[in-house]
């Protein structure tokens, strides 16, 4: 059961786009009472399996590591819940304040554009060939759907156009 919530969460992942790690935040501030709530029953019903064969300390330390397992592997249902209710576009627009590429073998050119709306600050994985062309300081505007739970995201299939563009002032 554990594998098939994992399985459906990638499947999700592979059609939904966040900014770098955006709405995992939000995804445990929902998750984190229901998920503690189903290992406590979980535990409970099972504590006598749980002791049994085991020294004392392994089946308490089971719940205790299935709790954060749990929520990283629910958070993607909470972004497609989030996508239910399209609120319109947000646009972000500002100066790009920090750019690196993230990663080993799978890199990631990354750009962080301050919003001048006041929303804070987005990172945002680019194509390498624009990531080229960006610079510290120049104005960027990012385009993303307002989910129901107020996430950003965009459809990595149904959304075109590209997610942010320079501006050239």
């Amino acid at each position: 059961m554990f594998a098939t919530l994992l399985i459906g969460g990638i499947g999700v992942l592979f059609a939904y786009d966040t900014p770098m790690n955006a709405g995992y935040h939000e995804a445990f501030a929902w998750l984190w009472a229901p998920c503690l709530l189903v290992v406590a029953v979980f535990t409970a019903r099972y504590w006598a399996w749980l002791r049994s064969g085991r020294p004392g300390w392994r089946g308490p330390l089971l719940a205790v590591v299935m709790w954060p397992m749990l929520m990283l592997a629910s958070a993607p249902y909470v972004l497609l819940i989030n996508s239910f209710a399209d609120h319109g576009w947000a646009v972000y627009r500002g100066p790009v304040i920090d750019k690196h590429i993230t990663g080993g073998r799978s890199r990631a050119s990354v750009v962080t554009v301050r919003d001048t709306g006041g929303r804070g600050e987005l990172s945002v994985a680019l194509a390498p060939a624009d990531y080229e062309h960006v610079r510290i300081g120049q104005v960027m505007q990012c385009r993303y759907r307002i989910g129901v739970l107020r996430i950003p995201f965009r459809w990595r299939r149904a959304d075109s156009g590209p997610v942010c563009a320079r501006m050239d002032s």
